[in-house]
């Protein structure tokens, strides 16, 4: 086993967490300058394997505590990690990490993470091969210089501590002891044997005459016997005569009680129900209250919608009845329209039809009356012009200008029918708008019926929800009020249980509760009276021989326990006691089983978890409940057990007994029987309130839902109102616009005809003007010229006839037109806008309509709200009426109960029983005076019992003074000198006894010392002889022209009488190379050194370690004794058998050279680190360190 490595931090000057680089398993040197940290090292290893700080002082663990800048440490750790692959130490695992941890309160070892104690430790090192015996496993600074100052006696202690030699003398000195103690007790053995042997000598004289005297003593005793003995048994007659008697009128009482006892029940069950039914009644009344006010608030809301529904009925009806008469005569008047608008449309035909005849006939007219013109301007064109050049010219000149007259006429007709095309298509377009407008409209009208629908039944949702609102109003106001009820009446009941514990006890069980729960502490059962459940009858009992332990708190262990009397310390939360379950054993009773039912372990009554059951032992198990008192006081003392009755009477095993008057209101199982119960009902209450509450917010939720969508719909049906509205004023006015532009078209047409008529005739002229063009001038026309006029003018004729005929008619066309149009205009459309207007103004008839039969429906519901209202009450006076009467009945069964109760045949049976009682105890103290007497008369012979049988009591009497009188003759007698020969007699042997075991024991303890001696003799010369054949040996190799030994010193010391020759020192002979022996005290102190290395080196090879720790000890030694140490290291280090492990420090190069890992110990900020470095830097170190000390030296040796 070797040190692997080592991890430090917060202690001494290592701050921070330092890992070594794993050492190696032979030789690791640590260098470092003064004041660096080397020494802190060691103390961090010798800290951890127990070597420094022992104990355990706040001071102490303050000292080892990193100081440095900054912030201190407030805690500090190292930690070993050895190798054990060879097993050394009893653990599973190749590699072992030990670990101490300190902080100002607490000082901890963990073994591979887990936590063991210091002791534990120690054996584990001790197993591993560290002996507390010898310590010279680590070599600190000053523990070489200790040796080589070191008398010869302290020397022959050093070896006697090496061999374990102390426990031997401990042994030793603990004998000697014991044999000075039995010295002590042997003299008085010895003074008491001759005390006893000087009585027994003064005793011998007056034995003869004093058995005279018990001769006749013994004669008064058993005449003295007959006659008590048969008073005796006159007792017990009448004390078993007396007991019959008692047992039937116990029996009677017990008859009497039980009757008392289920009245008693009766009577709490009586006054529990009739609590319940008045809380039930006055729960009742509150409801009719409640009902009363319901029913005034229906009825109130059943006249509000009546007079609604009345006023809607005398105005909404009208309204109604008015615009459906409006909707008929709209619908008549709209059919009158239609009619008169295709009866006008018919006309407007004919009209159109005749016009256009008419204006074709006049057209032919005007051509006829246009060609007579021209064959008539033709016949007078001699007479106007005076040549065919003027005319011609003249013609020309006609010609152009109807050339002119034809542009501008073809322009305007080109304008007209642009216009015309213009406006049909406008038209048309409106007449598609209309179209589409009165289908959007029909389709709103048809989303009006929809919404109105959605709204209603929103309505109606809203409406049944707000029932249902009010019934759950309802149930929260009945339930507040209970749970207000069930919260004064726990608020009550815990003044009554609080009042009945002390006022630190109530604190302390509130803190409880509170620490638990912001502590999060398991393990936390709750007092007593709550973690069980008995009968009401025997609450009594139960309490009285619980007491105030009904409050000790039940937790899993007494670390629980220790946690929370902590936290009640802290926060003054007042006192508690606790019942551990680690820590209580249930007592083991055998419970006698002789009187059946009269006595029951009081144990079994009381119900509780399994887990409680050693508490409930702890608290019940040595106590029975018995009967009555006096079975209570014999059981008691029969069975050593506490015994108490139902009414709480208590007789100890001790003898005492406890009684009285016990005031049930103040009973703490009942006070917290009814406790749990009110907070379970108030806890039950509490949680349906909860529930209630949400279902309230759900229902509210669904309330505001439900008008949201209301108001949603009749935005809806508002803005589909508005829409209907804009859409129809926007068809009227489509409709009067196409009106507007059918007017224009008919005009545009006409006025179309008349420019192509006026170019008709243009081109007539201008043909005809251009035909004559070139003609000959004539005065007259030709035949055919003539017969054309005759024709025309016959034609003319007949054509202004059918043109009046026609006018004629059209005239009679038109003014029925007119008419039909006039009635249409004037009479039949203002009509239907007027009563469109008054439609539009009389309101939503469906709405209306729907309004009535949502106050309809509200008033059936209400109706119905009222009709349930007489039931509900109807069913509520009749359940008063019940409970009035289970009132009465309840009242006069309590009445009878406490009749029951005090019964006056218990009273009269418990007056005879006592009296019975008191003959009882004064026959059982006559009889215990009895036997006293016969139990004082002492041992009797066997024929004293018959002997005198057949006696009367009289005939004893008169023996019995015969006797007396002759036992005054021997008044003078010492009549205690038989006895007390005897009694000094037995003493004289048992001390003579006593005497001769306890020289033997003397004798034994100066066996066991001359043993002890030899044996640790034996052991100091095996430790001496083989340390000093190793320090032979390591002198050589320290010394190799030299030699030494180590001599035993032996002299005389006085133990006791005589003078022993014991070992009292070991001397040291050396002689350093040609130089003579010399002792310790001639050597100079570099030699001393070298002796006292040699010592240890020789210890240490006699009781080898694992590992050894070297803090300089060279620092002493001129180079080549250093060099020798340093190879002694490096044998033993690299020895095949027994290899070990070394860890030392260092200020010179020979122990650097042989090492196999170097370390380099640097310090900054007041913080060490420690660094594996390799040789060469390690030697340039010890170079640069001591040069200082080099130029010193120097100067010194000029200054010479």
């Amino acid at each position: 086993m070797f040190v692997k490595q080592v991890v430090i931090e917060g202690f001494l000057t290592y701050k921070d967490q330092t890992a070594l680089e794993y050492f190696d398993p032979k030789v690791n040197t640590v260098v470092g300058p003064n004041g660096s940290g080397k020494s802190n090292f060691f103390k961090a290893i010798r800290f951890v394997l127990g070597d420094l700080l022992s104990t355990s002082r706040s001071e102490e663990r303050r000292g080892l505590l990193h100081e440095g800048v900054g912030h201190g440490s407030s805690s500090a750790y190292v930690e070993l990690v050895l190798d054990n692959s060879d097993g050394r130490i009893p653990v599973e695992s190749s590699e072992v990490r030990l670990r101490r941890t300190i902080t100002l309160k607490k000082d901890e070892y963990s073994l591979e993470r887990k936590h063991v104690t210091k002791t534990e430790v120690v054996n584990l090192l001790e197993s591993a091969g560290f002996s507390r015996a010898n310590p010279y496993y680590i070599v600190q600074q000053g523990k070489i210089r200790d040796l080589a100052v070191m008398t010869d006696k302290a020397r022959l202690e050093l070896l006697k501590e090496v061999g374990g030699t102390k426990i031997y003398e401990e042994r030793r000195k603990e004998s000697l002891d014991l044999m000075k103690d039995a010295g002590a007790k042997k003299k008085e053995i010895e003074d008491m044997l001759n005390f006893f042997e000087d009585k027994v000598s003064e005793l011998e004289g007056d034995k003869e005459e004093l058995v005279n005297y018990l001769n006749l003593d013994k004669q008064r005793r058993v005449v003295e016997y007959s006659i008590f003995d048969r008073d005796l048994q006159t007792t017990n007659a009448s004390l078993q005569k007396i007991e019959k008697q008692r047992e039937v009128i116990v029996s009677k009482s017990n008859t009497a009680y039980e009757e008392a006892s289920r009245a008693k029940v009766n009577r709490k069950k009586a006054e529990k129900e009739k609590a319940r039914v008045s809380a039930k009644v006055d729960e009742l009344k509150g409801e009719q209250e409640q009902l009363a006010t319901q029913k005034l608030e229906e009825t109130q809301k059943k006249t509000a919608i009546s007079l609604e529904l009345e006023e809607l009925k005398s105005t909404g009806k009208d309204s109604v009845a008015s615009h459906k008469a409006l909707t008929d005569q709209l619908a008549d008047l709209s059919k009158d329209i239609v009619s008169a608008e295709k009866e006008l449309e018919t006309e407007e035909g004919n009209l159109k039809s005749h016009v256009t005849q008419e204006k074709q006939k006049e057209a032919d007219i005007m051509q006829t009356e246009q060609r007579l013109q021209q064959l008539y301007q033709k016949q007078g064109r001699k007479n106007q012009f005076n040549s065919k050049k003027e005319r011609d010219h003249w013609i020309n000149n006609e010609i152009k200008e109807i050339d002119s007259a034809l542009q501008k006429k073809e322009a305007s007709l080109a304008t007209l029918e642009a216009q015309h095309e213009q406006i049909s298509k406008t038209t048309a377009e409106q007449e598609e708008t209309i179209r589409r407008q009165r289908e959007d409209i029909k389709s709103k009208e048809k989303e009006q019926d929809d919404i109105l629908g959605a709204l209603k039944e929103f309505r109606k949702t809203k409406g049944d929800l707000q029932e249902e609102r009010k019934l759950l109003w309802k149930n929260e106001s009945k339930l507040d009020k209970e749970t207000t009820a069930a919260r004064t009446s726990m608020q009550k009941k815990e003044r009554q249980v609080d009042s009945s514990v002390a006022r630190d006890i109530q604190n302390g069980l509130k803190s409880l509760q509170r620490i638990v729960q912001q502590h999060n502490i398991q393990g936390v059962h709750g007092p007593i009276i709550e973690l069980f459940e008995c009968k009401d009858t025997y609450n009594t009992a139960v309490e009285a021989t619980a007491g105030n332990v009904l409050f000790h708190v039940v937790v899993d262990s007494d670390e629980v326990a220790t946690r929370i009397i902590s936290h009640l310390n802290r926060g003054n939360g007042g006192r508690l006691s606790f019942i551990p379950l680690n820590r209580i054993h249930a007592p083991r009773v055998n419970y006698p089983n002789q009187y059946g039912k009269d006595v029951i372990p009081l144990l079994k009554i009381v119900k509780h978890k399994p887990i409680y059951q050693k508490a409930m032992a702890h608290v019940f198990g040595r106590t029975l409940l018995c009967r009555t008192i006096d079975l209570a006081s014999e059981v008691a003392l029969s069975a050593n057990l506490n015994c108490v009755t139902l009414d709480g009477d208590q007789a100890s095993h001790k003898g005492s007994l406890t009684g009285g008057y016990y005031e049930e209101r103040h009973s703490k199982l009942e006070n917290m029987k009814q406790l749990k119960e009110i907070r379970s009902k108030f806890d039950t209450l509490s949680a349906d309130s909860e529930k209630l509450k949400e279902d309230i917010s759900s229902v509210d939720q669904k309330v505001s839902h439900a008008l949201g969508e209301i108001q949603k719909e009749e935005a809806k049906y508002n803005r589909s109102k508005s829409e209907i509205q804009t859409l129809s004023h926007d068809l009227k006015t489509l409709v009067l616009q196409v009106d507007a532009n059918k007017k224009q078209v008919a005009e545009r047409e006409t006025a179309i005809e008349d420019l192509n008529s006026g170019l008709r005739q243009l081109r007539d002229q201008h043909e005809t003007l251009s035909s004559e063009l070139g003609t000959d001038l004539v005065t007259q026309l030709s035949k055919s010229e003539q017969r054309e006029i005759k024709t025309l003018n016959a034609q003319m004729k007949t054509a202004r006839a059918e043109l009046t005929k026609l006018q004629t008619e059209r005239m009679e066309i038109e003014t029925l037109r007119n008419q039909l149009a006039t009635n249409l205009d004037s009479n039949l459309l203002k009509q239907r806008e007027s009563l469109e207007k008054r439609l539009s103004s009389s309101g939503d008839p469906k709405a209306a309509e729907e309004s009535f039969k949502e106050k309809e429906a509200e008033l059936e519901k209400t109706i119905r709200t009222l009709k349930d209202i007489e039931v509900q009450a109807e069913g509520i006076e009749k359940e008063m009426e019940s409970n009035q009467t289970a009132l009465t009945d309840l009242e006069k069964e309590i009445d009878t109960c406490k009749g029951m109760e005090s019964s006056d045949a218990a009273q009269d049976q418990a007056g005879e029983l006592e009296k019975l009682t008191n003959k009882k105890q004064t026959l059982q103290h006559r009889r215990q005076e009895l036997e006293n007497k016969i139990r004082d008369l002492g041992s009797l012979p066997s024929d004293a019992f018959g002997t005198h049988g057949d006696k009367s009591k009289d005939s004893l009497l008169r023996l019995q003074d015969k006797v007396l009188k002759q036992l005054k003759k021997f008044s003078h007698v010492n009549k205690k000198a038989l006895d007390q020969y005897m009694n000094f007699s037995e003493q004289r042997d048992e001390y003579s006894r006593r005497f001769k075991e306890q020289k033997r024991e003397e004798a034994k303890i100066s066996e066991l010392i001359n043993a002890l001696d030899m044996q640790k003799d034996e052991l100091l010369e095996r430790t001496f002889k083989g340390v000093a054949r190793e320090f032979v040996r390591t002198f050589t190799e320290l010394v190799p022209q030299g030699a030494g030994e180590l001599v035993m010193i032996r002299s005389f010391v006085q133990e006791g009488q005589s003078k022993v020759k014991r070992y009292s020192g070991v001397s040291c002979k050396v002689c350093f190379g040609g130089e003579e022996t010399k002792k310790m005290e001639q050597l100079s102190g570099g030699q001393k050194t070298v002796v006292a290395l040699a010592l240890i080196f020789a210890i240490q090879r006699c009781d080898r370690a694992p590992f050894y720790l070297f803090d300089e000890i060279d620092a002493a030694l001129d180079p080549q004794y250093r060099i020798n140490v340093a190879n002694i290291i490096s044998r033993q280090a690299n020895d095949g058998q027994n290899p070990t492990q070394f860890i030392q420090t260092t200020f010179a190069p020979e122990l650097v050279n042989i090492a196999d890992h170097v370390y380099g110990v640097t310090f900054k900020n007041k913080v060490s680190s420690v660094d594996l470095i390799d040789k060469e830097e390690g030697l340039s170190f010890l170079k640069m360190d001591n040069q200082p000390d080099q130029e010193v030296g120097k100067r010194k040796r000029r200054a010479r």
